[in-house]
């Protein structure tokens, strides 16, 4: 036997050691994916070659035939969460900051398609200033993601909270999700000052298709083309989010993949944009990735394990912060429920429990649950579809064959 891929320390801490006893039936856990002589355990992400049926047994590979898994790695992600900082703690080292709900872009699949246009104030720009200075334990290690909207819409609420945090000497980094299209308008001095070090920017095709999906001027493709030429020159790292639109098939996602994989300090990566694809999507959507994967792009690796906090929505150490001063449990859902404000000393629990809740009966059959951190209420991401199941146990399977 040879262990190809070890253990989440965690996991195989608490479960330890699976011992045989005597008159009981084993099985193989409903968590096994199996590739020829590879076996993958989506319950410890441990990935085993020609293991006999003891070690299988020790490693939790197989299990007696009247378990129920889903308990178990229920069980296991409850003792961690247990002893987590959850949401509603008063110490954060991550900030999702939402600069306006403004766009200068007209994506017609964008979410805040509807959402009342909003704009912080500079007011309220050096308060969440005072927030994050008040809320982080000043270690360094606190990262701040400029949000939108497009961010770049309200350059001066960046500028206020960035000048107000260097003025005390506050160590952080930041990140944007941005489409690039008013980086002209920044200066590399600007850029520094914000602590930039990662940019995400969305593409979904390349030339004047891209100005057209994105609803932007003539030219538009070469400028956000010239705004990632620039970044890397400055070193700030690049990440290229190209969308499969579900029907439409491969062409589009390979020609960004193809002008962009392989550049220095880019990586681009390959994400459905709907939830309704279907297997033939999720075909397509898994031939682009592996071209990016074998091209230089995001590599397609096993799943993270969800014990720990899944999503900003249980995550205490997240603040995502809307245009007005208030604190959302997610990114995707800043101005329906939230559970308090910049301006309060209190947070609203209840609305905390029930956003980090991951009561789904449906799951309990789902060979991936262990690596599942959907949030019950979560707005985006519902009930996995059969399609998009299959197409995420054969990334694993396409791993596997990748580990020999």
């Amino acid at each position: 036997m040879k262990t190809l891929i070890q253990p989440n320390k965690y996991c195989i801490r608490t479960l330890g050691k699976q011992t045989r006893e005597d008159g009981i039936q084993y099985r193989l856990s409903r968590f096994v994916i199996s590739e020829g002589d590879l076996m993958y355990n989506a319950l410890t992400g441990e990935v085993l070659e020609d293991a006999g049926e003891d070690s299988q047994i020790a490693r939790w590979f197989r299990v007696p035939e009247n378990m129920d898994e889903t308990v178990l790695a229920y069980s296991i992600r409850q003792k961690w969460l247990q002893n987590a900082r959850g949401p509603g703690g008063n110490v954060k080292n991550r900030y999702i900051l939402f600069l306006t709900t403004v766009c200068n872009a007209h994506c017609g699949y964008c979410y805040e398609n509807g959402t009342r246009s909003m704009t912080m104030t500079e007011q309220t720009a050096a308060d969440v200033a005072e927030y994050i200075l008040s809320h982080s334990d000043h270690n360094g290690d606190v990262r701040i993601r400029w949000f939108g909207g497009e961010p770049l819409v309200n350059i001066k609420a960046i500028d206020v909270i960035s000048g107000r945090l260097n003025a005390d000497g506050f160590k952080y980094s930041s990140e944007m999700f941005s489409n690039g299209d008013l980086l002209h308008m920044v200066t590399d001095e600007q850029i520094r000052a914000w602590h930039l070090l990662e940019v995400q920017f969305t593409i979904d095709d390349v030339g004047a298709e891209y100005d057209r999906i994105k609803g932007l001027p003539a030219g538009a493709f070469d400028r956000i083309c010239n705004s990632i030429d620039r970044m890397a020159a400055l070193g700030i790292r690049v990440h290229i989010r190209i969308h499969y639109h579900p029907g439409k098939g491969t062409e589009a996602p390979l020609r960004v993949a193809k002008q962009f994989c392989g550049m220095r300090g880019v990586s681009p990566y390959c994400v459905m944009l709907y939830a309704d694809a279907g297997e033939e999507d999720y075909d397509g959507l898994l031939t682009v990735q592996k071209y990016i994967h074998s091209h230089g792009g995001q590599r397609i690796g096993l799943p993270d394990l969800r014990f720990r906090m899944s999503c900003m929505a249980d995550n205490r150490r997240v603040a995502c912060i809307t245009t007005d001063g208030h604190l959302s449990p997610c990114e995707h859902h800043p101005y329906g429920e939230n559970y308090g404000s910049i301006y309060g000393k209190g947070y609203d629990q209840a609305v905390l429990k029930r956003w980090a809740a991951k009561g789904r009966n449906y799951c309990k059959g789902c060979v991936l649950y262990p690596s599942c951190g959907r949030a019950a209420l979560c707005p985006v991401e519902g009930k996995c579809t059969e399609a998009e199941i299959n197409y995420k146990v054969q990334r694993i399977r396409f791993v596997l064959r990748e580990a020999k």
